[in-house]
């Protein structure tokens, strides 16, 4: 992740879509790892659950914190939350994640075709518009 410089990115789709394309390529060399990867982050135990994601979340506010020092925030519509907008989009991947570990349908190819879409959607709702 670190070598594709998605963290470095002041276009946070461009940040997300190159973060999406390395952890795609990930799973497709080692499936069994992806899907063992997400069945943990999933846990169920409560026990080790809560291990889990205090160990995910650290990680995740850390990641979080340096790629939105990054970004430029005039890129976005007039009053636009940035934190608030990032958290959104976080957890709708995160629910559409949770949504396939619960049916048990974990499809790579799906998951990043439709990781596109989203990120198109919201690259529609939330960048500013150029004028011609």
């Amino acid at each position: 992740m670190e070598a594709s410089d998605c963290y470095r990115q002041a276009d946070l789709f461009e940040s997300m879509r190159l973060g999406m394309k390395v952890k795609m390529a990930i799973t497709r060399e080692n499936p069994d790892m992806a899907l063992f990867t997400l069945r943990a982050f999933y846990e169920t135990d409560p026990d080790i659950r809560q291990d889990i994601q205090e160990s995910c979340q650290s990680l995740f506010s850390w990641k979080a914190m340096h790629m939105l020092m990054n970004l430029n925030p005039g890129q976005f519509r007039d009053g636009i939350d940035i934190r608030h907008m990032y958290r959104d989009m976080y957890l709708a991947s995160e629910g559409y994640l949770w949504e396939a570990m619960m049916r048990n349908d974990v499809d790579f190819d799906l998951m990043e075709q439709d990781f596109e879409e989203m990120i198109g959607f919201w690259k529609s709702i939330y960048l500013r518009k150029e004028k011609k």
